[in-house]
């Protein structure tokens, strides 16, 4: 990957880099120490920047001392979306690609810290997965049965109903009499909409009697 910026490490082994730089590559028009007091309020010094002394070249080919800030990666790329210019875009996108490239282990304490890291995240996905597809198991039948419900836009007889079950019309008219939603065990005749008929599903399912369907 071609360098953008130059980057170095502190005394904390953190990744860093120039301030000046910064503010040169973004093409920056207010003057350094201006910008610098203008952006720099949000961070904080000796953790997101560091005052330091950079060396550069005058024209006379003499060298001339700087002040400068080393400022951390993260930092840099808030300063180049702060801009908000193209440049900027790109300087916080070099140093994600960076940040990702150093994540890739070079020893074996870290190539196996990241295997178990990586295991662990598995882990947990299969987990979430398997707890998803419980749920849908166990919704599902019910689904299926109101599928069946709602392709079936008639009034049924109790009868009709009661095969649901694998029962007879009576034995369905017992128990509704039973949980006291209908007064006449052996009433034949009375007609039920499809809503009468998820209400009786809810009503037996509640009571542990289910359609042949789902069992």
């Amino acid at each position: 990957m071609q360098e953008l910026i130059k980057i170095t490490k502190n005394k904390n082994n953190e990744n860093v880099v120039s301030a000046r730089e910064i503010h040169e590559y973004l093409g920056i028009k207010t003057r350094f120490s201006q910008w610098v007091e203008q952006n720099f309020k949000m961070f904080n010094e000796d953790v997101d920047f560091a005052s330091v002394v950079t060396t550069t070249l005058v024209n006379n080919g003499a060298s001339r001392e700087l002040d400068d800030y080393a400022i951390t990666t993260d930092m840099a790329k808030h300063l180049g979306m702060l801009s908000k210019t193209k440049k900027g875009k790109k300087v916080r996108e070099y140093f994600i690609s960076v940040e990702n490239r150093l994540k890739v282990p070079t020893t074996l304490k870290d190539a196996l810290l990241l295997a178990y890291e990586q295991q662990v995240e598995i882990e947990r996905l299969e987990l979430a997965n398997t707890q998803q597809t419980q749920i849908i198991a166990e919704y599902e039948p019910k689904v299926n049965y109101y599928d069946l419900v709602l392709n079936c836009p008639n009034l049924l007889t109790v009868t009709q109903i009661a095969k649901d079950y694998g029962m007879s019309a009576k034995g369905l008219n017992s128990l509704l009499n039973k949980f006291g939603v209908q007064y006449k065990k052996s009433d034949m005749l009375t007609k039920w909409t499809q809503a009468g008929r998820l209400f009786i599903y809810d009503l037996l399912k509640n009571n542990d009697i289910l359609p042949l369907i789902e069992r």
